[in-house]
């Protein structure tokens, strides 16, 4: 009401960007000019989502698996745009890592910690980062510095951040 419109559904993926978004009649329609979904050993309809593009040409992704579970309607849909239905997600499989008292932590907390609001492409002093937790009381940390990469700045920022984060 607030913005005169209806509110709408969009699928997407870090991986694949959109691809699919809520019709009218509130079917999800996956945009099946620019990708191929399938749906992987279905059980009672439901199966992982494999994702092939079409617009990637450098790196192409064939029969990806993006973690994703979903169901394919039984009728196909195409009546009236021509874009098939993807039926109903289910879930999507994520990695995070744990708490001490057992809550889940999404691995984008980091993420956002290292990003330069100054800066529309992030910062170069982590070219890649990757926690390990072995145990709920450890976290491995493996990094490849970058350019700007400060070892006790930057050092000093990471703990800070996974202690605030995970406790």
């Amino acid at each position: 009401d607030v913005f005169g419109c209806a509110v709408k559904n969009r699928y997407a993926s870090r991986e694949a960007g959109p691809m699919a978004q809520q019709d009218a009649q509130g079917l999800m329609r996956y945009f099946a000019s620019s990708i191929f979904l399938e749906i992987d050993s279905p059980q009672d309809g439901v199966g992982d989502v494999l994702v092939t593009d079409f617009w990637n040409h450098a790196f192409p992704f064939i029969r990806y698996q993006i973690g994703d579970t979903a169901s394919l309607p039984e009728a196909p849909g195409h009546q009236n745009t021509g874009l098939p239905v993807l039926g109903e997600l289910t879930g999507r499989d994520t990695d995070f890592l744990v708490t001490e008292g057992g809550q889940r932590v999404s691995g984008m907390v980091f993420h956002e910690a290292f990003v330069d609001r100054n800066e529309s492409a992030g910062t170069d002093s982590l070219l890649q980062i990757q926690f390990i937790q072995t145990r709920r009381d450890q976290v491995d940390v493996r990094l490849v510095p970058g350019p700007s990469f400060d070892r006790v700045a930057d050092e000093e920022r990471l703990v800070s951040v996974v202690k605030h984060a995970l406790g």
